[in-house]
């Protein structure tokens, strides 16, 4: 319990084993919130039956946050309740989080590249460079699932503190090329809204346009915000204990998923109906102009 003990406080980007209450509280609601999020993202997607593979791959990655969410809540639990040895059952517990994060926070890079790609060809020149940073959040995720396992299985702080601190000196990179993503996207999506804001038939992507560049905005806010406080703890901070951090993450996480489902691969099937619509319209009307001509 000692080792589990140190190693929270050494080498990880947890919960403390004690947390004050407001602590306790906080990471409550930020869960709680995700948790609703990620309900409505996964009850969305499985209504509407998207089976495309982008959108297949958005399904899984609901399903792995929620799996997360429940997790993080009976840590919360563990901790509210002190349990006995509850700093094992905390970094046993993350230890599955971490696993299932693998695989979660490299495939939202992918959601946002081929979002990015579909609007702005740009992104499509160094696709190789794109897949390397998919791959090394990958990696740096790996290294802090083996910071954790290695925490259980030895004595010592300094292999998982190490492993640790090398995750949280590169963990900026990916939020940073997503933030960007987000950015490329929302000038795109408001310099698009303004095109279909004079024509015919196009209101409804207009408001829809509106709409998601209101969630985009809040979410670059947000982002940046745990960007923010995470690089300024590491620069003024001697220990690794945020107790509310781990918990911004994951709500963090949970949102960006919510405007992927709600918004991000919707829109362009949405301006594809309209056009088919509008085609059907136009050779209708030009049937009829034949028509009214003989």
């Amino acid at each position: 319990m000692s080792n589990a003990n140190n190693t929270i406080n050494h080498a990880t980007t947890t919960t403390s084993p004690h947390p004050r209450g407001a602590d306790i509280w906080v990471a409550a609601l930020f869960v709680g919130t995700a948790l609703t999020l990620t309900l409505h993202s996964t009850f969305r997607m499985l209504l509407f039956r998207m089976t495309a593979m982008k959108l297949s791959l958005i399904i899984v990655c609901n399903v792995f946050l929620l799996l997360i969410e429940v997790n993080t809540l009976l840590q919360v639990y563990s901790i509210a309740l002190r349990v006995h040895n509850n700093a094992s059952v905390v970094l046993m517990l993350k230890m599955v989080n971490d696993l299932f994060l693998i695989f979660v926070e490299p495939s939202i890079l992918y959601l946002a590249y081929q979002r990015c790609k579909q609007e702005y060809q740009a992104y499509t020149k160094h696709k190789k460079a794109h897949y390397a940073l998919f791959a090394f959040r990958g990696l740096t995720l790996i290294l802090l699932f083996l910071s954790d396992l290695l925490s259980v299985r030895i004595t010592t702080t300094q292999i998982p503190s190490f492993l640790a601190k090398t995750e949280q000196m590169f963990a900026p990179i990916p939020k940073i090329y997503y933030i960007a993503s987000e950015i490329i996207f929302l000038r795109i999506l408001l310099g698009r809204n303004n095109e279909f804001a004079n024509k015919k038939g196009y209101q409804l992507i207009k408001i829809h346009c509106s709409t998601q560049a209101i969630f985009f905005r809040f979410d670059i806010f947000f982002l940046s915000t745990t960007l923010i406080y995470r690089v300024v703890y590491l620069l003024v901070s001697s220990t690794a204990t945020i107790p509310t951090f781990y918990y911004a993450d994951i709500l963090s996480i949970a949102f960006t998923l919510f405007i992927i489902t709600e918004f991000g691969l919707l829109i362009p099937q949405l301006k594809q109906n309209i056009r088919k619509s509008a085609y059907i319209s136009n050779n209708r009307n030009s049937i009829n102009s034949r028509d009214s001509k003989r």
